[in-house]
């Protein structure tokens, strides 16, 4: 049985392999003062490394990350390029409580 796309990078990368990822400017600047990525990103791929440094700051524009195994590998990412599910799911369950709240509150006044 052939296997899919997913299946061929999980057999060839690994699963739940992560490399490390190195912050290399925020908005065009270099990222000096962003302590809490000075030892690097870990994560699966420069788009899930350039994710996390764009939830802890909402305000960047732009995200330059680059592998540490390979210097050449640098990957440029604008904050139009994020499509945060997370924040996107979050909102839908919010949206769905609120919902869920007023069903109830409208039932009770109903009755």
């Amino acid at each position: 049985m052939p296997r899919s796309k997913v299946q061929r990078r999980r057999q060839t990368r690994g699963a739940g392999s992560q490399s490390k990822w190195v912050l290399v400017a925020v908005d065009g600047v270099l990222p000096e003062e962003y302590s809490e990525f000075y030892n690097g990103i870990w994560a699966g791929d420069a788009i899930a490394a350039a994710k996390k440094v764009y939830r802890r700051m909402k305000w960047a524009e732009s995200i330059t990350v680059a592998s540490c195994d390979n210097h050449n590998e640098v990957h440029h990412f604008d904050s139009s390029a994020f499509s945060l599910s997370a924040d996107h799911k979050r909102s839908q369950d919010h949206r769905r409580s609120c919902m869920s709240k007023l069903d109830v509150a409208l039932a009770g006044y109903v009755s």
